[in-house]
């Protein structure tokens, strides 16, 4: 919705597989996406249809050190992306992406709130099931989430149990730390990163923002318009 009146090129940050940058691509003429994983990467790229290959560019960077030109009027960086970062980091982040902006473009992306934290234990029901598309064999992920307190963040811990040719079943766990940032952190780091404007929502159809709110969206603009 953001970027149909916006316009081309539109830039997303930490792409992963492709499953935002697919309906950003459908109403850009042009879209860039960043990620870190080349392996996740490769399976964005196998999920651009043959049409659009020539309008959505993948490039493999981190994201601390961005070196595209730009402008962009739009960058969006959904799937809490940006609450991997530290303070710090994030900071430093949000710098680089006010100088990509054109003069009156729109930063928007999602974060995680204190409301989101789950039980420490891993569900009975698996978050969701595929098939690895380099083996073939079927994966069910679970989540477990366990909450920090000192800096605020959540570590979710991702449980990939893979179904063996031979009926038996191997855990890959992968532990990802999410920090937690209330929205006048959030608020502070944009002004201070020369956004003119920001405002706050507590989800996808922009309702205000409260303290239970299970998700923080956030949309910084580069001019005061």
């Amino acid at each position: 919705a953001l970027a149909r009146p916006v316009g081309s090129p539109a830039h997303e940050v930490g792409c992963v597989t492709g499953r935002a940058l697919m309906p950003l691509a459908e109403a850009c003429r042009r879209v860039w996406g960043i990620g870190q994983d080349a392996a996740l990467l490769e399976r964005a790229a196998a999920n651009i249809p043959e049409g659009s290959a020539q309008r959505v560019h993948l490039i493999q960077a981190d994201l601390l050190r961005l070196e595209l030109t730009g402008p962009f009027p739009l960058i969006i960086s959904p799937c809490n992306t940006l609450a991997l970062l530290p303070p710090a980091n994030l900071l430093e982040l949000l710098v680089r992406l006010r100088q990509l902006l054109t003069s009156d473009g729109v930063l928007a992306f999602e974060m995680p709130t204190a409301a989101s934290r789950a039980d420490d234990a891993v569900g009975d029901e698996p978050m969701t099931a595929f098939i690895d598309h380099e083996t073939g064999h079927p994966i069910q992920l679970y989540v477990r989430e366990t909450a920090q307190d000192d800096p605020p963040a959540v570590d979710l811990t991702w449980c990939y149990d893979e179904l063996e040719p031979d009926g038996t079943v191997s855990r890959l766990e992968v532990v990802t730390r999410l920090h937690l940032y209330a929205p006048s952190e959030i608020e502070s780091m944009l002004l201070a990163a020369q956004f003119q404007s920001v405002s706050c929502s507590g989800d996808y159809a922009g309702s205000d923002w409260l303290p239970d709110s299970e998700l923080l969206m956030v949309t910084a603009c580069a001019s005061k318009g």
